[in-house]
């Protein structure tokens, strides 16, 4: 056989075996994925990719996790801005007279933070395993819609008993949203990229601080308002939230399998680039296998240790910065 026609063969090969990988590729989208794992979502399109050969190239990764970084990344922030928002908004509501109008003490007023933690608490088992067993933008959207109404129907609390059971159920709902946003992060992303998309939306909680005072000070110059300024401090946020819940409802998918920004190509190559790391897409079944492993890891109660430590001043300042900025305010005055 001359050198001219083996050459031919050999490139009549390679392009063979591409445009198998590109056909096994194509099909990814439209296959009945009913023979993978049980509750493993995006196996297939792994089992597409590592069976053709297919690798992730280096401006392939680049361009998915840019993509991820632009529809993805924003509303992951959002959620973290908005549920900080509502979760402080009682700090707010305390500098216009929330405490007055509703004929409460200074430690009954305390409550309303410490009962919002409580809810919070018991929350969060329910709202991860919504979060795991269910489509994840129909969960964060429905949860979203309803801890904004929950903020809206502040206002129309008028006793303690009242708003205990109104904080009570806004930490219930927004329990969902830091551990949730973990989860979700570990989806979309790369094991190397989790980190600092993390880092990005969890700062949200500083730029909603930001945004709060801005709001608060935009609050106390309402000219002739029709009812007490500390109840537009809720109705502002709380609508907020019931907007952005909308936005998920439409816009936030479950998975890369699901994501109508990524072509089919780009849907395999997503599920694969997160895949490898060993973490998985998603599973919908509960292992407790896994369970055991975090009891016994070491870094499982440091990080515990670490966040007890750093919540307990947080709650503080989240919940009680105005009391303490106005008390500091006076004691300055009267020392002059």
């Amino acid at each position: 056989m001359s050198t001219t026609k083996r050459g031919s063969l050999d490139k009549t090969s390679e392009a063979g075996s591409l445009n198998d990988k590109s056909g096994a590729l194509e099909k990814a989208a439209g296959f009945d994925a009913t023979g993978s794992e049980e509750g493993n979502v995006g196996l297939h399109e792994f089992d597409i990719a590592k069976q053709s050969g297919i690798q992730v190239t280096a401006e392939q990764n680049r361009r998915i996790a840019r993509k991820i970084d632009i529809w993805i990344l924003p509303m992951l922030c959002l959620a973290q801005g908005l549920s900080y928002l509502d979760k402080t908004a009682l700090n707010y509501g305390n500098l216009y007279g929330m405490k007055t109008a509703l004929h409460v003490s200074g430690s009954q007023f305390s409550w309303f933070a410490s009962i919002f933690y409580l809810g919070y608490l018991i929350g969060n088992y329910p709202d991860s395993w919504l979060l795991q067993r269910f489509p994840t933008g129909k969960v964060l959207a429905t949860t979203t819609l309803i801890w904004g109404m929950i903020v809206i129907t502040t206002p129309a609390c008028t006793n303690f008993a009242g708003t205990m059971v109104n904080r009570f159920f806004l930490g219930l709902l927004e329990a969902i949203v830091t551990p949730g946003l973990t989860i979700l992060t570990s989806i979309w992303y790369a094991q190397n990229e989790v980190p600092f998309r993390a880092l990005i939306w969890y700062s949200f909680n500083g730029w909603a601080g930001i945004f709060g005072g801005f709001m608060a000070y935009g609050v106390g110059h309402i000219e002739n308002p029709h009812i007490a300024l500390w109840k537009y401090v809720f109705l502002i946020l709380g609508g907020l939230s019931a907007i952005f819940a909308v936005v998920l409802w439409f816009f936030f998918p479950d998975s890369p399998v699901d994501a109508r920004f990524f072509t089919p190509e780009e849907k395999i190559l997503a599920v694969k680039r997160v895949a490898e790391a060993k973490l998985g897409v998603k599973n919908t079944q509960f292992k407790w296998y896994q369970i055991r492993h975090a009891l016994v890891d070491p870094k499982t109660w440091l990080l515990f240790i670490a966040s007890i430590a750093a919540q307990i001043p947080n709650g503080i300042v989240s919940n009680f910065s105005t009391i303490i900025i106005r008390a500091s305010t006076i004691v300055f005055h009267a020392g002059i």
